[in-house]
């Protein structure tokens, strides 16, 4: 990630309403997961996530993050001691989790399958990671190239990717299904090198609080249904050994 988006990703990650929506289904997808489990956050930024979770119940909290600045940041609210820097494609901590959450990160990662093996051997058996990608080729645009991305993902691709690390998928979908033609015709319009730019911008504060209602209603549904497109791609994948 560029330093000046990354910048702007750390002012915008506490307000934003994909980053507030996406971790309110994070939670949801943890609403059975023992307040006690050991959790780590791979690719934590500045914390948001781990702090929601905090304030959930969760006691055993980790995050790691390859950026410096990102960490300093998790670090000032001083309430979770727990954040390091690291890669997360060569994890190295000498301890086991139960859950480990990889939101948005391992489009970055230019080895997928070292990651999901260093996720794994830092995961007890029966273990869970969460993770969330980007989906579709067809949506790629400038945003990923701000963000360093290497692909977007299908829920097949995904899928097959943690089933043939020794995963069982207990959960898998897209998310963000309500705004996927919004976005589309966003992505579309933005291709053209004359209207090329950071799409990454907090909307008026009404417009922000609508796109959260309406993933909010998104997220509920998922609870038991799933949806056959959408943004980002997701899945909950428990270690089989």
């Amino acid at each position: 990630m560029e330093t000046n988006f990354e910048k702007k990703y750390h002012s915008l990650e506490k307000n934003h309403w994909w980053f507030v929506s996406r971790r309110e289904m994070v939670l949801s997808l943890m609403r059975k997961i023992k307040k006690d489990s050991l959790i780590l956050d791979v690719g934590c930024s500045g914390g948001e996530l781990l702090y929601d979770l905090e304030k959930s119940g969760f006691v055993n909290l980790s995050g790691t993050d390859i950026s410096q600045d990102a960490i300093t940041l998790a670090k000032k609210r001083k309430s979770i001691s727990n954040f390091f820097v690291g890669d997360a494609q060569n994890l190295k901590i000498n301890k086991k989790f139960d859950v480990i959450i990889a939101s948005d990160v391992l489009e970055h990662l230019s080895d997928e399958n070292k990651a999901i093996t260093s996720w794994k051997n830092h995961l007890k058996p029966q273990g869970k990671i969460i993770c969330f990608v980007p989906a579709f080729k067809f949506l790629w645009s400038n945003h990923d190239i701000l963000n360093k991305h290497f692909k977007r993902y299908t829920l097949q691709n995904l899928s097959h990717l943690f089933i043939s690390n020794g995963f069982f998928l207990e959960k898998s979908s897209f998310w963000n299904f309500f705004l996927f033609f919004p976005t589309l015709l966003l992505r579309l319009f933005f291709k053209n090198p004359k209207f090329s730019k950071n799409q990454l911008n907090l909307p008026n504060p009404v417009l922000n609080w609508f796109l959260i209602k309406i993933l909010s209603f998104e997220n509920k549904i998922l609870k038991t249904k799933n949806f056959p497109f959408g943004v980002s791609v997701f899945v909950v994948a428990r270690n089989s050994y």
